[in-house]
């Protein structure tokens, strides 16, 4: 017996994330790509251009008050607050090099909650860049790139690819 699974339609065309395993470098040279916040929502922050490094979460700007005070983004409690800084593009220059890893993909944890209204949390603020999103969820956002809830234990150490660090 054959079973077969009709198209669901647009949903099927959109590629789950851009570009493949050879598209993983990205080479910035002199100019680092800086954090811009895309949205904000209590609790939740939509931001580009993250990067974590020896099990720290960095946020490039040469203009700092172009983000959100740090208390606002991550919580005081525990040990990831301390994990999160803002540097310029200068010294991040000199701690990151001329490239990056990308990662492709999303990854989620679970709200340590017990109501855990953490995926309706993300759809509000997620949906919220989308102003022509329909009432059965249909919408023209691409899926998101990285989810980081900082309630799991630790983040993943990064090590740059040799020589490519100054």
């Amino acid at each position: 017996m054959w079973l077969e699974r009709p198209p669901v339609g647009k949903v099927d065309r959109r590629p789950l994330a851009d570009g493949g395993v050879d598209d993983a470098a990205l080479r910035w040279g002199d100019d680092i790509p800086t954090t811009k916040i895309v949205k904000q929502a209590p609790g939740y922050n939509i931001l580009d251009n993250v990067f974590i490094f020896n099990g720290s979460v960095f946020l490039v700007t040469d203009e700092k008050n172009s983000l959100p005070d740090m208390s606002s983004m991550v919580a005081s409690v525990g040990n990831g607050f301390g994990k999160w800084k803002i540097i310029t593009t200068s010294v991040a220059h000199r701690l990151l090099g001329i490239m990056a890893e990308l990662f492709v993909g999303s990854w989620l944890t679970a709200d340590s909650h017990p109501h855990n209204s953490t995926l309706f949390a993300l759809w509000r603020t997620y949906s919220s860049l989308d102003v022509g999103i329909t009432s059965t969820g249909y919408t023209t956002l691409p899926p998101p790139r990285r989810l980081i809830f900082l309630i799991t234990a630790s983040l993943p150490t990064l090590t740059p690819i040799s020589g490519t660090i100054g």
